[in-house]
């Protein structure tokens, strides 16, 4: 008797235990409802407008004409959604105030313009801010290639410059629209620079304030140039090399300061064309970097741009350092992009040709000192196994025309250029832009292997 009533409790928990387990089973999942099987994820949220693969900027003046100069008001945004499609309709990645303007020289006569842009504070004052993932600055440039249709040549120079251990603007490739009221306006395939100025970050050279007007504050840092006449003050040398002060600027230098890199210049100038030049500790090499010069003269006749030696052509002076050359810039007229001087070709030298222009007398001089141009040439044989090897330049183009594949054929879609002439394109004018890149190359392998050739004659 005691045993089946045992086994009766017994029976009777075994169905209170099913019941309670089915019971469990039919009860809602929190946050969802009964018969709702949950998502795996939420759905992405609504995108549309213009989209890229690369980070796109849009400018907003407001209705505004942009001009040369003054610079006027903006908005910026920019959207960079990394390894991911970019649309207008996204959160900007930042949203900042500017000032533009148009930026160049005779590129001011195409219709598609570059522009130099200030990002300001609410006050209207520079306001360092990191665009894209650069270094956080104020100063920036949208250069828009035009002539240069493989979008590529200032690219190409300032990546490879920077491979050689020298600083050259970092750059990236964006696509510009402009916002008028509710609509964007495509602009095309830019190119986001640094603007060359001093900074951690860009030129790195000393700050040199106003009250800095003696030894050893006074000695720098300076950036200097040779180019047309702008703002700037300027001065020539005994020999009739005119140089210009890009930093510090005309309504921050003092005179004392202008006194004093004027006088640092002469100086270079005089221990170069003395009969002791050549001393290690008396002559030129007390006063300049000579690795820095060596660097720059191969790389600008490596690439040939027109203007080498005579125009955009920069300097520096450290804090109690040496003259270095640098930073690179100005690529346009490059890499065989030019009917007129060298008239596209792969032989030569850019120096031969300017040897009666001021610009090229210390090149010249430089040249005539045997152990100059023994590190000359071993820096080449070297360069050519690395970051200028025909394979590597191969390489980086090939990884940039990738990042263009879609982009470039926007670009001219708005600006139909390819098979025209545009100045100064020499003839035959490529019809595709594959075509453009075949050529880009091929010169690239003519000039390097010329120069391997006759690097022994640079002189």
């Amino acid at each position: 008797m005691i045993e089946i009533k045992r086994n009766r409790v017994l029976i009777c928990l075994a169905l209170l235990a099913v019941i309670l387990m089915a019971g469990a089973c039919m009860m809602p999942v929190p946050g969802n409802d009964h018969n709702e099987i949950p998502p795996e994820e939420e759905p992405d949220e609504e995108r549309s407008g213009f989209n890229s693969n690369l980070p796109l900027v849009v400018i907003d003046t407001n209705g505004a004409a942009i001009v040369d100069e003054p610079k006027i008001p903006a908005l910026l945004q920019t959207f960079d959604r990394q390894n991911d499609r970019n649309y207008t309709s996204d959160t900007p990645a930042c949203e900042e105030r500017i000032a533009i303007e148009f930026r160049g020289s005779t590129s001011l006569g195409f219709p598609k313009k570059s522009y130099a842009i200030e990002i300001q504070d609410q006050y209207c004052e520079d306001l360092d801010v990191s665009l894209l993932g650069l270094p956080a600055e104020s100063d920036w440039v949208l250069y828009g290639p035009y002539s240069d249709k493989t979008l590529l040549r200032n690219y190409l120079a300032c990546a490879l410059t920077r491979e050689t251990g020298r600083y050259a603007s970092r750059t990236v490739f964006v696509e510009l629209l402009f916002k008028e009221g509710d609509e964007h306006v495509y602009k095309g395939v830019y190119l986001l620079m640094e603007k060359i100025k001093r900074g951690d970050h860009r030129v790195d050279i000393a700050r040199l304030d106003p009250c800095h007007n003696s030894e050893p504050e006074i000695s720098g840092g300076y950036i200097l140039k040779i180019d047309r006449r702008d703002d700037e003050i300027g001065f020539k040398t005994e020999r009739r090399v005119s140089f210009l002060i890009d930093y510090p600027q005309k309504k921050f230098i003092t005179p004392e300061q202008t006194i004093w890199i004027k006088d640092y210049i002469q100086r270079v100038e005089a221990a170069l064309f003395s009969s002791y030049y050549t001393h290690p500790v008396i002559g030129y090499r007390r006063y300049i970097d000579t690795g820095s010069w060596i660097d720059y003269m191969l790389l600008r006749e490596f690439f040939r741009d027109d203007d080498t030696y005579i125009l955009s052509t920069f300097l520096h002076k450290k804090r109690d350092g040496t003259l270095c050359m640098g930073p690179v810039w100005d690529f346009n007229l490059s890499m065989g992009n030019c009917m007129y001087g060298y008239k596209g070709r792969t032989d030569g030298w850019q120096l031969d040709r300017r040897t009666t222009h001021p610009g090229t007398f210390w090149w010249q001089r430089l040249l005539r000192d045997p152990a100059f141009r023994e590190a000359l040439v071993e820096r080449w044989r070297a360069l050519r196994q690395t970051t200028l090897s025909t394979d590597h330049i191969f390489d980086v183009i090939d990884d940039a025309v990738f990042q263009l594949e879609e982009a470039q054929q926007r670009n001219f879609q708005r600006w139909p250029v390819l098979g025209q002439y545009v100045w100064p394109n020499p003839a035959p004018y490529p019809q595709t832009y594959e075509e453009e890149i075949a050529n880009l190359k091929e010169w690239l392998r003519q000039r390097a292997a010329w120069m391997d050739e006759h690097i022994d004659t640079l002189r």
